[in-house]
């Protein structure tokens, strides 16, 4: 989630909320794309996606680079990890301590 653009870091409403931006991630990832297309960064990836968000980026029309990884946090649903390993990145899931998963 990004927050909505201004002159301040983190807009808050009038209840304290904080005031969420109305783009699509898959234009972010656009974005990035072509960073890394101008060499300004190696590869690309997402974070605490779901299997559902990484799927969009995937059928993605024009699609010129998969996510490099998911960086998720142990506690999160396992499907979402198997889904990375079987489906998205298939080279590897670095999990806490060390542990690894190699496909």
């Amino acid at each position: 989630m990004g927050f909505k653009a201004g002159q301040v870091n983190l807009p808050l409403d009038e209840n304290d909320m904080i005031i969420p931006s109305n783009t699509d991630f898959l234009d972010t990832w656009e974005a990035m794309e072509d960073l890394v297309a101008d060499k300004m960064v190696k590869a690309i990836g997402v974070s605490n996606f779901s299997s559902k968000q990484i799927a969009r980026i995937l059928n993605k029309p024009g699609l010129k680079i998969k996510p490099a990884v998911n960086q998720v946090t142990l506690f999160l649903d396992l499907d979402i990890l198997v889904f990375c390993f079987l489906e998205a990145f298939g080279d590897a899931i670095s999990l806490p301590m060390k542990i690894s998963l190699q496909h």
